[in-house]
């Protein structure tokens, strides 16, 4: 992390003013992840050259070379196409994050159609059980495979996004659908409805997680986790 300069005008210092996530919430400017920096910034050119003599004078100090090959920018759809390339050209940072592009395995852009952007993670789960032989395992192997493969693939991702209900209700098919011993092309009867199935198993239940009350427990914890330590 760079410390801002003593140096800087109070001007200069206002320039990089970040993003808030609503009009009461802070402002985050600079965020730091595992071995990854995102800088949140207006698309000026005052706040482009900032940006740009902090990351020189952190190189100068520290020594360490900002590789500007694996550097990407996110613009706001609301940016004109020439002020893109200007800023583009201006950081020495060619290649630009576009919708397809992911991170940690997870999408960087959220689109309008949002079970179209969480397709990749139901696949996910689908390839998994493909690869399973229902047919092949007991009962009691079904269940580990199913709760420490299958519906833990998504943990993650739920961490992080609410998941649309159909996203949910096609992964708790899917997870059914092999419990139950069916295969991709394979008829099958459900002996028990999934809401009895997603029960503890001192209920008369097999535990397994309803997909969109975990999805809502996890983000809870994330709230919680910012309300307990606001300083995180």
């Amino acid at each position: 992390m760079v410390r801002r300069s003593k140096s800087l005008t109070p001007s200069l210092a206002n320039l990089i003013r970040g993003i808030a996530v609503s009009k009461h919430a802070p402002s985050i400017s600079p965020l730091l992840f595992v071995d990854d920096s995102i800088i949140f910034g207006r698309a000026r050119m005052e706040d482009c050259a900032l940006i740009r003599n902090i990351l020189d004078v952190y190189a100068m100090a520290s020594g360490q070379q900002i590789n500007l090959e694996k550097s990407s920018i996110i613009f706001s759809s609301n940016v004109a196409e020439r002020l893109q390339n200007d800023i583009c050209n201006f950081l020495r940072i060619n290649r630009t994050i576009s919708e397809q592009d992911r991170y940690l395995g997870l999408p960087a852009f959220i689109e309008r159609n949002k079970k179209h952007t969480f397709q990749d993670i139901q696949e996910r789960v689908m390839r998994k059980l493909q690869l399973w032989k229902a047919d092949s395992f007991s009962m009691g192997g079904r269940e580990i495979l199913i709760k420490a493969g299958a519906q833990a693939s998504s943990n993650y991702g739920m961490s992080i996004f609410k998941f649309p209900n159909s996203v949910c209700m096609r992964l708790q098919s899917m997870v059914a659908r092999f419990w139950w011993g069916g295969g991709n092309d394979k008829r099958i009867i459900h002996w028990m409805r999934w809401e009895r199935l997603r029960r503890p198993k001192g209920l008369g239940g097999m535990g397994f997680k309803d997909m969109e009350l975990f999805n809502q427990a996890l983000l809870a914890k994330q709230a919680w986790r910012l309300v307990q330590n606001g300083a995180s």
